[in-house]
């Protein structure tokens, strides 16, 4: 559900993560075989994805990127991934900085707190009005 790797920018060790999370399962739940936090397709796929509830609206309006590089086999390949629109992951990192808040180890709260700043400072101006939009939708939804 995460990795980490290292790499060279310009001659300095960057790293990046991933995590894979999954929306809101709702309908798709009966396609997914789902054991306490972890989700993933039926069927002979082995790779897991972390559930987060509250990543609403994680398929209106995302961004597409194209990712290029090489297999470990060394073909090359090229894929599209989608990012969910910064509503969301603002909504995600504002419930992971309330679950580790009073954590001991207050280095992970506050990595979460910095997310969210982050995300504020990056949004261009289509995803600033999107996210004024998005949390009218929710008014009057249980949670």
């Amino acid at each position: 559900m995460q990795w980490k790797k290292h790499f060279d920018l310009h001659g300095q060790d960057r790293e990046i993560k991933v995590d894979l999370l999954v929306g809101p399962l709702g309908r798709f739940r009966e396609r997914l075989h789902v054991k306490g936090v972890r989700a993933r397709p039926i069927g002979s796929i082995k790779l897991h994805a972390h559930t987060v509830e509250e990543a609403v609206h994680i398929d209106e309006s995302p961004a597409t990127l194209t990712i290029t590089g090489n297999l470990s086999n060394g073909e090359p390949t090229e894929s599209q991934i989608r990012v969910p629109q910064p509503f969301t992951y603002l909504l995600t990192k504002l419930f992971a900085f309330r679950d580790r808040k009073e954590d001991r180890d207050k280095d992970l709260g506050r990595h979460h707190a910095l997310d969210l700043y982050t995300i504020v400072a990056m949004q261009v101006e289509s995803e600033y009005q999107e996210s004024l939009r998005l949390p009218g939708r929710l008014r009057g939804k249980a949670a």
